[in-house]
């Protein structure tokens, strides 16, 4: 089985409006040590959970966390925003990682995004939950 965070690596990865906005600054499962906001806009992501997968299906199902990290509120939104539209709505989409051919079936959000002001940093981000269906082929 094919981590999901590599797959949502390479999906955002492979979009001109993510990287536009993040440069190499996609992490998962976590922040990197040393990022700030100030050096630019950024996206962590990770799976927070799902169904197990079954013994008779090779389709899995995570449930993964979204976040964008802006140095302003504005700049959150935007950098999250270009990551929910590459999930949002996806379908049959085939993506590589490591030389493995994943087909993502599709994608949806599960709760609607939430501006959020770390009370330790006072870092701005927006973030929200998404389902895939994906499976190795």
């Amino acid at each position: 089985m094919m981590p999901p965070n590599l797959v949502i690596t390479a999906m955002l990865k492979a979009s001109p409006g993510v990287t536009a906005l993040t440069g190499n600054r996609i992490y998962s499962p976590n922040r990197a040590p040393g990022y700030h906001p100030e050096q630019g806009s950024a996206i962590s992501h990770f799976v927070r959970g799902g169904p197990a997968p079954s013994l008779y299906t090779p389709i899995i199902k995570p449930s993964i966390q979204i976040t964008g990290w802006g140095a302003t509120a504005k700049m959150a939104r935007d950098v999250h925003s270009a990551a929910y539209a590459v999930l949002q709505g996806c379908e049959q989409q085939f993506v590589t990682v490591e030389g493995v051919a994943i087909l993502v079936y599709g994608a949806k959000a599960e709760t609607f995004p939430e501006d959020v002001t770390d009370p330790e940093t006072g870092w701005r981000s927006v973030t929200n939950f998404f389902e895939l269906s994906m499976q190795a082929n």
